[in-house]
């Protein structure tokens, strides 16, 4: 074992030991602190040179950003603003230590591109990019209180953390584009005018080169389709390039010195070009100087001359033709007049050969007409009479037109009543605007006369031609006839020789058609024309019927004109001048007899139909509710709607008319209202159907018979004025004086039984023969009052048998002799004249015409 020390050895040891520890961490501890001052004082002063480094370039970065043009704005993600550049400021007048802009609408601040509205704060270019929208080249207006109006173009978009903002942000550059907006509108402007300015040239149907200094800057398309050249071709080239020759190159040198020395639009001058294909193109070229950029150009036209010199040959070479077709025109001058002399009696022949049958059946129809017929019977033959009386005006166009040409056309001086005529015109084109599903309307004002004079045929010639036309060129819609009276107190004598007192009316037929366009109206009353020549494939026609209604209406004292648009329809308008009649209507105009204080519910879905149902029925004296749909009519009747008749169209979208008196019938107050149905003429009804109306009516209904029917409806112990008397009565064929013994010669078996039932009802005893031969001999053993002679039949003719009957019959049995012919030629009426004839009755006759004629014949015989 070691030996022990003592303990105050171990403690003095131990407080030796603990001191030069204590020592060496003092001296530990100095040199530790003065490392770490040390140290202190580097950063201390690598970070002041930082921070002078750090100060000096946000220095720069500010005069950067600060010498920017362009503003320059930083938002951080509050929605403050950081920074604005000095840019910025200026451009939006902010002052130090303003943010924002001053904002007042209408005056200053930040607007929308038109000027119109101010930017809200959220519709801010530099708002929007803190949500995340990047704007691109926004054009805002801005307003300030002293700058004026400017146009500023703004970039915006966001900004991350990356960019030291905390929470990230939005930069905001805007640029004043004021005058660069303005140079670019003007730049726009030049462009559009130089492309208007080469839209003109290249439509041009001419040439047309711009030349500088020899060279081609500017040339058109139909220069070049007549050089053959390619537009970027001739611009490599110069104008002598493409002359045909030296003397085309003299030529237009000519012209450019005759361009420097005058600012107008030279002659034009003939000369040659060569094509790119070499073809030499004669042409004729003009030219003007003009200056653009300070430098002067010469603008040349060209036209081709080709076609020109082709036409110029070409009639040269005619020339000997023509001179030899006017000796052969010499020629045929003389077989010109032989061959219209054929053409009249060829023409006499056709209207004789034609107006025989018809005589026929207009008369049949006429003696029908006289019998006693339901309303629907008659109504079927006065349209057959009405048919036939308008084949005859068709007939007749061609003898018009020869008529007119010739200035031999005489009118007519007859009362007739006008709204029959027109009734009548109408009636004749009902059938084909029905098969069409047209409506067809007419509508005569209060002012016009009930009665006029003048020629009736050629008055309704002109209406039913317009009307044909009208329903020829109309697929859908309707037809509407107007007539008025136009205000004309110094209308003198017109050409029919009547009184002064006379009146102009305004007959305007319109439809809802193809229209006619523009380009071709004047085609319109050209004699042997079309609209468009392929109508005459799709419509028919010969183009001469509105020529002769023109013609007619002239003659009338008046005229024919035409409105039209295409697509829409067209009107036309016929304005006659015609004497004023004494005789009163048929019809009684208001009042109506017990049709006063009536009332009436008329349902129809055209509004022109219940208008013009309306006037008439105003003016008979009665009330009238008028509605287009017919819930509407049952409402009125279920809810205490007193109705004395109801007059209900058959075709309406939502419910017919058969529908409808069905519906009404099974209402209280409706199962006894009279009902009247208008329809068209191919409706077809059954017998329940039919049971239960009182009066079934063809559209359009003739006012009278509308008016004879409503009275029939309201009060059936009426009598109207179709059922008072018996037929002979109505017919106007009362006898009067002693029966007269007839002889008939006419060829044809129909004429002859037309002819006998006429003069039967007329209560004349009637003998028929076959031609002249027969007639001399029936009258040489038989006395007879009157002949009825067709001038033209077989074997004999009625001239020649009239000039028999004079030489060979006894001056006591002689008989008066009336021709009966279908021919108008006045040379016709002359013949019948010198052959001894007492009177001339055109076919088709009719009663009255008949009954006039006889009358002096019966009160010789009378007395």
């Amino acid at each position: 074992m070691p030996a022990e020390l003592p303990l105050d050895e171990v403690v003095v040891a131990g407080a030796v030991l603990l001191i030069l520890l204590l020592f060496g961490l003092v001296w530990s501890l100095r040199s530790a602190r003065r490392s770490a001052l040390d140290q202190v004082v580097q950063a201390t002063e690598e970070l002041s040179a930082a921070k002078a480094e750090a100060l000096r370039q946000a220095g720069l970065l500010e005069a950067t950003v600060n010498s920017i043009r362009d503003g320059v704005s930083v938002m951080d993600a509050g929605g403050s603003i950081l920074f604005h550049n000095r840019a910025a400021m200026e451009l939006l007048e902010l002052a130090p230590g303003q943010d924002q802009p001053l904002t007042e609408p209408g005056r200053y601040g930040l607007f929308h591109a038109d000027g119109e509205r101010l930017l809200t704060a959220d519709e801010m270019p530099i708002v929007q990019a803190l949500r995340g929208h990047v704007t691109t080249d926004l054009d805002v207006l801005f307003r300030g209180p002293t700058r004026p109006e400017a146009t500023l173009s703004v970039n915006a978009r966001p900004l991350d953390a990356s960019a030291g903002l905390d929470g990230g942000g939005a930069v905001a550059v805007c640029r004043d584009v004021t005058e660069a907006r303005r140079l670019q509108a003007a730049l726009q402007e030049q462009y559009d005018q130089h492309d208007r300015l080469f839209g003109v040239l290249s439509d041009l149907g001419e040439g047309v080169a711009v030349l500088e200094n020899g060279a081609f800057v500017l040339v058109n398309d139909a220069y070049a389709e007549l050089t053959g050249y390619s537009r970027a071709e001739l611009l490599q080239m110069r104008g002598a390039d493409i002359a045909a020759d030296d003397q085309a190159v003299e030529t237009f040198a000519e012209l450019r010195r005759e361009l420097d020395q005058s600012s107008r639009l030279l002659a034009a001058r003939t000369t040659r070009l060569r094509r790119k294909d070499g073809r030499v193109v004669p042409v004729e070229s003009s030219g003007i100087s003009i200056e653009h950029g300070g430098t002067p150009q010469r603008v040349f036209v060209v036209r081709d001359l080709t076609e020109r010199e082709r036409i110029q040959a070409e009639l040269a070479g005619r020339a000997a033709e023509l001179e030899e077709a006017n000796q052969e025109l010499a020629v045929a001058r003389d077989a010109a007049v032989a061959a219209t002399a054929a053409k009249s009696a060829f023409l006499a022949t056709m209207s004789h050969e034609i107006r025989t049958p018809m005589n026929a059946v207009i008369g049949m129809t006429g003696l029908l007409l006289d019998t006693d017929l339901n309303s629907e019977q008659r109504e079927f033959a006065e349209t057959v009479r009405s048919s036939g009386d308008a084949l005859l005006t068709i007939i007749n166009d061609i003898l018009d037109f020869s008529k007119i040409e010739a200035g031999e056309l005489t009118l007519e001086v007859q009362p007739f009543d006008l709204r029959t005529s027109v009734e009548s015109a109408l009636s004749l084109v009902a059938l084909a605007a029905s098969d069409k599903g047209l409506e067809l309307v007419a509508s005569l004002d209060e002012a016009c006369p009930a009665v006029l004079v003048g020629d009736v045929t050629r008055f309704r010639q002109v209406l039913v031609n317009l009307l044909s036309n009208a329903v020829k060129f109309t697929t859908e819609g309707e037809i509407v006839v107007s007539v008025s009276a136009l205000p004309s107190p110094q209308v003198a004598e017109s050409s029919l020789g009547g009184p002064p007192e006379s009146v102009r009316l305004a007959v305007r037929v319109r439809d809802t058609g193809i229209g006619i366009p523009p380009d071709r109206m004047d085609r319109v009353f050209r004699s042997f024309s079309q609209v468009d020549s392929s109508t005459t494939r799709v419509y028919g026609g010969t183009g001469l019927g509105l020529a002769i209604s023109r013609r007619l209406a002239e003659a009338m004292g008046g005229d024919l004109t035409v409105d039209s648009e295409p697509g829409v329809g067209s009107t036309f308008t016929f304005t006659p001048v015609l004497a004023l009649g004494q005789r009163q209507p048929a019809v009684p105009a208001i009042g109506g007899g017990s049709l006063a204080g009536r009332q009436a519910l008329v349902v129809d879905d055209n509004a022109t139909n219940r208008r013009v149902l309306q006037l008439l029925l105003k003016r008979w004296g009665m009330t009238c509710v008028d509605l287009a749909e017919p819930q509407a009519a049952l409402a009125q009747v279920a809810g205490g709607g007193r109705f004395d008749v109801a007059i209900l169209d058959m075709h309406m979208p939502t419910m017919d008319g058969v529908e409808l008196a069905r519906e009404l019938r099974r209402q209280p107050d409706g199962a006894r209202l009279p009902m009247i149905l208008l329809t068209s003429l191919q409706a077809r009804l059954p017998a329940a159907d039919r049971e239960l109306f009182v009066s079934t009516l063809t559209k359009p209904a003739r006012s009278s018979l509308l008016h004879e029917q409503l009275l029939a409806a309201v009060a059936p112990s009426v009598p109207t004025p179709r059922q008072a008397g018996p037929a002979s009565e109505r017919a106007g064929q009362a006898a009067v004086g002693e029966s007269l013994r007839v002889l008939v010669a006419e060829d044809n078996l129909v004429n002859q039984k037309v002819a006998q039932l006429m003069l039967t009802k007329l209560g004349h005893r009637v003998d028929t023969v076959s031609d002249g031969r027969e007639a001399v001999d029936a009258v040489r053993s038989t006395g007879y009052d009157v002949v009825l002679m067709d001038v033209q039949m077989p074997g004999m003719d009625g001239w020649e048998a009239t000039r028999l009957i004079r030489d060979e019959v006894p001056a006591g049995r002689q008989p008066h002799i009336l021709a009966v012919t279908a021919s108008v030629l006045a040379e016709d009426q002359a013949t019948s004249t010198a052959a001894g004839m007492d009177g001339y009755l055109t076919k088709p006759i009719n009663p009255r015409q008949l009954a006039d004629a006889l009358a002096p014949v019966r009160a010789r015989s009378a007395t």
